[in-house]
Formats: C-alpha cells, sequence, structure tokens
C-alpha cells in the first residue's frame, strides 16, 4: 500500500526545480576591481583605469557553453557603483572610462555572444553602492528610484540578455562595515522584474518575509542559503 505524502512547506517550482538541474553556471565578475587586484572596491576607483585592451566577450561565452556551463551571471555593478554598461543614471560607468574611446557597452557584448551560442543569462546588480551620493538613509527614497531605474534600463532594452531574455537576477545582500543603512524597496523592485521578465528567477540575501509569500504569485524568489 502507498500512502501519500503531504507536501511540507514550500514545493519548488518548475523554474526553481529547472534551476537546480542546470548545475553548471558561471560568474563574470570583471571591472574596477580587476584592475586594482581586489575584491571589494570602495566606490573612489577610477574610471580611467578600467581599459582592457583584448576584452573577447565572444570568447567568454563560447569558452563557457563549450565546457558545459548553462548559464553566465554577469556582474553589472559591483559594490563599488561602478557601471558596466552605458548607463543615463550616472555617470560613473563605462562611459567615464578610456575603453573602447568611451563608448564601450559589456552588457552589450555578453548579451550579443549569449545570443549567438544560445547561452541563459542573468545580471548581478549590487543594491549596496559604496559611490552613490544617493545611498543615504536621508535619500533612500532617491536611492531605491536609482536601483528601479536601472533595473528597468537593463531588462527592458531587447539588445540585453540572451535575445532580451534574462533567467536571472542577482541582488546579493552584502554591505560593508559603516556603510548607511539604506532600506531597499524589494517588493518594487521584485515586482518590476517580473513585470518585465516573467518567470526571470530572482537570488537575494535577506528576503523579507512578505516577500517570501511572492511565489504564489509567480515570482521565483531564491533567499540566499536556499539553493
Amino acid at each position: 500500500m502507498v500512502r501519500e505524502i503531504k507536501p511540507h512547506g514550500p514545493l519548488p517550482s518548475q523554474a526553481q526545480l529547472a534551476y537546480l538541474e542546470d548545475e553548471l553556471a558561471a560568474f563574470i565578475h570583471f571591472g574596477p576591481n580587476t584592475f586594482y587586484d581586489q575584491e571589494w572596491g570602495i566606490g573612489q576607483e577610477d574610471p580611467e583605469r578600467f581599459n582592457p585592451t583584448r576584452l573577447d566577450a565572444r570568447e567568454w561565452v563560447r569558452v563557457l557553453k563549450e565546457t558545459g556551463f548553462k548559464k553566465l551571471i554577469l556582474v553589472i555593478k559591483h559594490h563599488d557603483g561602478f557601471v558596466l554598461y552605458p548607463t543615463t543614471h550616472t555617470d560613473y560607468s563605462v562611459k567615464a572610462s578610456p575603453w573602447r574611446n568611451g563608448e564601450g557597452d559589456l552588457l552589450l557584448e555578453i548579451s550579443q555572444a549569449a545570443t549567438e551560442f544560445d547561452m541563459h543569462m542573468g545580471v548581478y546588480l549590487s543594491p549596496w553602492d559604496a559611490h552613490s551620493p544617493l545611498y543615504h538613509v536621508e535619500r533612500e527614497a532617491d536611492y531605491n528610484a536609482y536601483y528601479l531605474a536601472q533595473l528597468k534600463e537593463i531588462l527592458s532594452n531587447p539588445a540585453y540578455g540572451n535575445a532580451g531574455k534574462f533567467a536571472e537576477v542577482w541582488m546579493d545582500g552584502a554591505r560593508g562595515e559603516g556603510a548607511q543603512k539604506v532600506n531597499y524597496e524589494f517588493e518594487k523592485w521584485f515586482e518590476t522584474i517580473r513585470d518585465l521578465q516573467g518567470d526571470c528567477l530572482i537570488f537575494q540575501q535577506k528576503v523579507p518575509v512578505s516577500v517570501g509569500l511572492a511565489m504564489n504569485e509567480g515570482m521565483q524568489v531564491i533567499p540566499c542559503g536556499k539553493r
């Protein structure tokens, strides 16, 4: 006799199961810190130092595909705040660097290669921003709007992602010692991701309890430690 076992706790969605079955995903963490030989920046790194001379995004993606990786996640903005595409919302980006004469767009180059090789693609956009003057408790509404604007700028652009599609958004949750305790508008950010990218997975270290119910509404949220 087979006894039916009732589910205990939330069950993984099909998107979450597929996430685990992918097994191999690669992070591409490349930016000013690469040229300063450091893991974390402080937001004061000189954009002039960012000037790769032999960057070949197509080679990166081709090698990942050939070696069995199913997904790549590109760090678009780490905690230092430097942005690797020509965002219209800050000057602290590749626009201020000598790379490609200030006209480079690493997100676009990776996206084009991901589309060519049909590689699932995600983006990492750090909520903590050590460079932005908006990152202050007295200006947290402005900062949340700034972050949301960048999410929209990335996720609504059909030239970005694998043929315009992103499989995952990483927000992380790190915040360095002494940083302002800015409150983040996660629910608004998550809703925007869902509206623009459908069943895109969301990875965030400190998901609020209320957002934990969002999976019932089709949002695929993976808190840190639940991978």
